[in-house]
C-alpha cells in the first residue's frame, strides 16, 4: 500500500518530532537541470523532482505515492550535489561543507528520544 510514515506522525501530534531531509546526490558531473533544460540549485532539483507529473502505470504510481509522502511528511527539505570523487579537491570540500550543513541542522533543530536531547554527536 502507499507509504503512510508522515500520517502515524501526524496522529500521534508529534510534528516536532518530524526530520528534516537533507537529499544527498553524489557523483553529479554537470549542472542539475529541469525536464525543459533549465539550470537548477539542488533545492530547486528536489523541489522539481517532488513536484513532477504524477504519472499513470502501476510502477509510476507507487512512485507517486512516495513523492507525495515525502512532500507531506518533510515540511523542511534540502539538497546538496556532491561532485564525483575523482574531483578530489571539488569533492573533498563539498563533503566539508555537507557536514557543516548537517551539524548546523542537528544543532538549530534539536530532537528528544526518550526524554533526552539528541545531538548530531550522538549519531556518531
Amino acid at each position: 500500500g502507499p507509504c503512510r510514515f508522515g500520517e502515524s506522525i501526524e496522529e500521534r501530534g508529534n510534528e516536532s518530532s518530524r526530520p528534516l531531509l537533507l537529499w544527498v546526490l553524489r557523483d553529479v558531473a554537470r549542472q542539475l537541470q529541469d525536464s525543459k533544460g533549465r539550470i537548477l540549485a539542488p533545492e530547486e532539483y528536489l523541489e522539481s523532482c517532488l513536484h513532477a507529473e504524477p504519472q499513470s502505470d502501476e510502477h509510476a504510481r507507487a512512485a507517486n505515492d512516495v513523492r507525495r509522502s515525502m512532500l507531506h511528511f518533510f515540511k523542511h527539505r534540502g539538497c546538496v550535489a556532491l561532485p564525483p570523487v575523482a574531483n578530489k579537491s571539488g569533492h573533498k570540500a563539498s563533503v566539508l561543507s555537507l557536514r557543516e550543513q548537517v551539524v548546523s541542522m542537528c544543532l538549530s533543530n534539536p530532537k528528544m528520544v526518550g526524554g533526552q536531547p539528541l545531538t548530531c554527536y550522538s549519531l556518531v
